[in-house]
């Protein structure tokens, strides 16, 4: 990948309206499906490191994560095949 996104103004933003941990929680969310699998991981700690007790989402969205990251590689052509195929 590229280009790293920043997210720290909007995190400002965010934080106005909703706690810290969840704040956190959703920027490590939008990072992760954008593909940022690094980015996305920092948020979810920081997420947890803010509020361990109870944010429950962002160490369920940490373990997602780690299963996208150790989920074994599918070329594109296998994904387009299946996605095409009658069910």
């Amino acid at each position: 990948m590229g280009t790293t996104i920043s997210f720290n103004s909007p995190i400002k933003e965010i934080e106005r309206i909703l706690p810290a941990a969840a704040a956190l929680n959703n920027v490590g969310y939008i990072a992760m499906k954008l593909g940022d699998h690094p980015l996305a991981g920092n948020y979810f700690e920081r997420a947890l490191k803010v509020s361990p007790t109870y944010y429950r989402p962002a160490a369920k969205n940490l373990k997602r994560l780690e299963s996208l990251i150790n989920a074994p590689a599918v070329p594109v052509s296998e994904k387009i095949q299946t996605a095409t195929q009658p069910q």
